[in-house]
């Protein structure tokens, strides 16, 4: 069984390949809670997100769930084309 950890320690204490493969991880999961936020919106007619209009409200579902759908490919064409695409 494994337990996960909190390394306490600076970022400069990490090496650079480790800091970047955390921040692609960060990344990844920010972009799948973006596209399950414009997925739920849609699902739940909302009419706000945080004080707003919400993308559904102002352009549609459908453009509300192609776009919440779309976010994470948009970010690997974006990696593609500028060169950024891990091995």
């Amino acid at each position: 069984m494994q337990f996960l950890t909190v390394d306490s320690s600076p970022p400069s204490e990490h090496p650079p390949s480790v800091r970047r493969r955390q921040q692609r991880i960060a990344e990844i999961t920010e972009l799948i809670h973006v596209a399950s936020l414009l997925h739920d919106d849609v699902i739940d007619s909302a009419g706000t997100r945080r004080g707003k209009k919400s993308l559904n409200a102002v352009f549609g579902n459908k453009v509300g769930a192609w776009v919440g759908g779309s976010t994470c490919w948009l970010e690997c064409c974006f990696r593609v084309l500028h060169g950024r695409v891990s091995q």
